[in-house]
């Protein structure tokens, strides 16, 4: 990797949808976090705009502060969510929380996200940092440049990524994020990443190009 290792391990959180529960997520802007959206509790009823919004609890990787924070933007399908301090309705945490969050993204220097490739059909390597606190490296390709998700197989056969993982950013070897954990195989060395460049609303990947 010549990447900065330390520098990609200071954007990561950790997300709590429950107690004992916890997966991963990374800083991408001043104003947000992402992470895979099975990593959140499952949204109530739909009631229109009177909805509840979707709570989660966040802190740095180091064990920082813990506070809160609401998903902005959430898909169950791809499997993507943001986090922010309020929702697209315009709820906002409680100030006390708003004060931790900020704190937490303004102390980590969001992690850059490549929007563009990588291309198809052509072998590239993602490194993820896991749970257990330990780098990963595996090999990927896309089939078809507009694909959402894809595949990766770990070069150590043994390598197992368990559920703490989920939502852990996977990045290029130059220390761009490419996508985050969506599933693993608990029996293989392979992982299924959602492909942020893909997978989130255009609208959504404006905020956060303005906002870095």
């Amino acid at each position: 990797m010549s990447f900065n290792r330390a520098q990609a391990i200071s954007s990561l959180v950790l997300v709590s949808p429950g107690p004992r529960q916890w997966a991963m997520g990374f800083v991408a802007s001043r104003s947000h976090i992402i992470t895979a959206a099975h990593c959140l509790p499952l949204p109530a009823a739909s009631n229109g705009l009177d909805s509840d919004p979707i709570c989660v609890r966040v802190r740095g990787f180091d064990n920082g502060p813990l506070t809160r924070a609401f998903a902005f933007t959430a898909d169950f399908c791809l499997d993507v969510a943001t986090l922010a301090e309020q929702t697209v309705c315009g709820t906002t945490i409680p100030s006390d929380d708003w004060e931790k969050l900020k704190k937490l993204l303004d102390g980590r220097k969001p992690a850059p996200i490549r929007w563009d490739g990588p291309r198809k059909n052509k072998p590239f390597k993602v490194h993820i940092f896991t749970r257990e606190e330990s780098w990963v490296t595996g090999v990927a390709e896309l089939t078809n440049e507009h694909q959402a998700s894809f595949h990766v197989k770990f070069s150590d056969k043994k390598t197992r990524i368990l559920g703490g993982t989920s939502g852990a950013p996977a990045f290029d070897d130059h220390g761009n994020v490419l996508g985050v954990v969506s599933t693993a195989n608990l029996n293989g060395p392979t992982a299924t990443l959602v492909r942020l460049a893909m997978a989130l609303p255009v609208h959504m990947i404006k905020e956060i190009q303005q906002d870095r």
